[in-house]
């Protein structure tokens, strides 16, 4: 067989390079497929989307501005709680008794006339006006009678604030302050519990303690003489009313008397206080006005300021 000629291969050539070009020229003249169609809203869906954007824009532009509202109010009440001056060194007493913080707090120490009932309680701390009074009270029964140291209990914390098993004792005003007891030869006693008194002063089951009325009038006189104002001290009333006799016994003046009826009481509420003694002072005049006292005012307090309220008689201590 021969092979092709060079004329046929050139004819060959040309046509497939025509076929080439005719292909490309249609697709490029070719119209383009029509998009698929879609439906147009109606006139009442497009308001109810409209509707439904402007209500988002609203809400979400209304959740920051009501978040700000939020955090003003929330700097407000914490700016009314910030103490003033916190440069003067001194204890500052926040709140009331029952919702309350201690500032700068002031720790009481062990003595020569003070211990410890729980030594490795954490509630050891108060206002200065408080520690000072339990230490000068302390050093009065001793010079007095001597031998007894006064036993204290709970104070507040470091910084105040709640802890159980108290609903009080949250801003350095409050202290439980045990009795003075003895055995039966007059022995002083230290001892790190309370016991619960009847209203013969003895105790079910212990014969061998008996409550020392002598020292216990004398720390109730120490307590409500004092340059600091005490406005409670809670007790059961069979033993306040002992303690009534015994100060008149000891020849207290009718206004010491007069006071220790006032501040002597039991609370309505809660405990009846027959195993210690709960002891609150009034808010430091310093530390007014965040320091909030409830009523009442004792009589010799005329003028101090007081957070006004209804209640007149102590209705919770612990």
């Amino acid at each position: 067989m021969r092979p092709p000629s060079l004329a046929a291969m050139v004819i060959v050539s040309a046509l497939v390079a025509g076929a080439a070009a005719a292909q490309d020229h249609a697709d490029a003249g070719a119209p383009e497929p029509a998009p698929t169609a879609t439906p147009s809203p109606s006139a009442g869906a497009t308001h109810a989307a409209r509707r439904r954007t402007t209500t988002t824009h609203a809400h979400t532009k209304s959740v920051p501005a009501s978040r700000r509202a939020t955090s003003r109010r929330r700097a407000s009440a914490a700016a009314a709680h910030r103490p003033a001056d916190l440069g003067d060194g001194t204890s500052l007493s926040v709140g009331r008794h029952n919702r309350g913080r201690l500032l700068r707090a002031h720790e009481l120490h062990t003595s020569e006339t003070l211990r410890f009932k729980t030594p490795t309680s954490e509630a050891h701390f108060g206002t200065d006006e408080l520690v000072a009074l339990l230490e000068r009270a302390s050093r009065a029964v001793m010079a007095r009678t001597p031998g007894a140291r006064l036993t204290v209990g709970d104070l507040s914390r470091r910084g105040g604030g709640r802890f159980r098993p108290h609903r009080s004792h949250q801003s350095g005003r409050d202290a439980d302050v045990a009795f003075y007891l003895t055995d039966p030869s007059g022995t002083p006693l230290d001892l790190h519990r309370f016991f619960d008194f009847r209203r013969d002063l003895t105790v079910r089951g212990h014969d061998e303690l008996r409550y020392d009325l002598v020292r216990n009038w004398q720390l109730v006189e120490a307590f409500v003489t004092d340059e600091v104002p005490v406005q409670w001290i809670f007790v059961s009333n069979g033993i306040r009313t002992r303690l009534l006799e015994e100060g008149a016994r000891q020849g207290a003046s009718a206004d010491v008397l007069a006071r220790a009826d006032a501040i002597l009481s039991q609370p309505s509420h809660g405990g009846i206080h027959n195993d210690h003694f709960h002891v609150r002072i009034y808010c430091p005049a310093a530390d007014h006005p965040r320091c909030l006292d409830d009523p009442p005012l004792h009589p010799w307090m005329t003028g101090a300021p007081t957070t006004p309220a209804t209640e007149t008689a102590p209705s919770e201590a612990d």
